[in-house]
Parts: structure tokens; C-alpha cells; sequence
């Protein structure tokens, strides 16, 4: 979504020469990637903090014991 904000800014800034709804449309993408970042953070810290779940992969099931 970082990326998609970008390139919609670059055409805003060249292509659309700075329209309202193209200013817009960056500006929600932004919104969105941001939004993405932090609930990525969130569940992340819940992995690690409530779920015990260690950085290195701790806890996690071995492919042995896992039946599917």
C-alpha cells in the first residue's frame, strides 16, 4: 500500500497536476498503509507479550507433531 501511495503521488504531483481527488486518493492510501503497520504491530505484540510466543519462534508446533 506504501507503494501504491507513492506512485499515486507521483501522478498527482505530475500527471493530475495536483487535483482534489487525486490528492485524496494518496492521501486515504496512506491512511490505509498506516493502518496496515499498526495492526501488524498489534498482533505481533500480542504474539509475543499474551500469547508467549518468543522472537525466535519458541512454543511454536514442530512439523513432526502436527497432524492435518
Amino acid at each position: 500500500m506504501s507503494i501504491a501511495g507513492f506512485v499515486a503521488q507521483l501522478a498527482s504531483q505530475f500527471i493530475f497536476k495536483q487535483k482534489r481527488w487525486a490528492v485524496a486518493v494518496v492521501a486515504l492510501l496512506l491512511i490505509a498503509s498506516g493502518y496496515a503497520v499498526s495492526r501488524t504491530g498489534h498482533y505481533g505484540a500480542q504474539l509475543v507479550h499474551i500469547e508467549a510466543v518468543g522472537p525466535q519462534g519458541k512454543f511454536l508446533e514442530s512439523e513432526e507433531g502436527h497432524a492435518h
